[in-house]
């Protein structure tokens, strides 16, 4: 019985949307809905690891940031 929505009918649903709620909420309502939905992606994936390119400090001779999984200096080439 709903399986499947036609154009006829998502143009009627769309219609009676902008006259419950106006086109000027209908901005907001849409930002309110994605922002629930990534909430609820975010709280279902759990805390997240840090990335690989992390920045774990400087470099002693020329203080560039150097990314976690790097054993030299990207600007000088020193050991780290």
């Amino acid at each position: 019985m709903f399986g499947s929505l036609g154009l006829a009918e998502l143009l009627v649903i769309l219609v009676i949307v902008v006259i419950v709620f106006g086109a000027n909420r209908l901005p907001q309502l849409g930002q309110g809905v994605g922002s629930a939905i990534r909430n609820f992606k975010s709280a279902i994936g759990g805390p997240e690891e840090p990335t690989a390119s992390a920045q774990i400090g400087t470099c002693a001779n020329c203080g560039a940031v150097s990314p976690a999984d790097s054993r030299f200096c990207r600007k000088c080439g020193s050991k780290l």
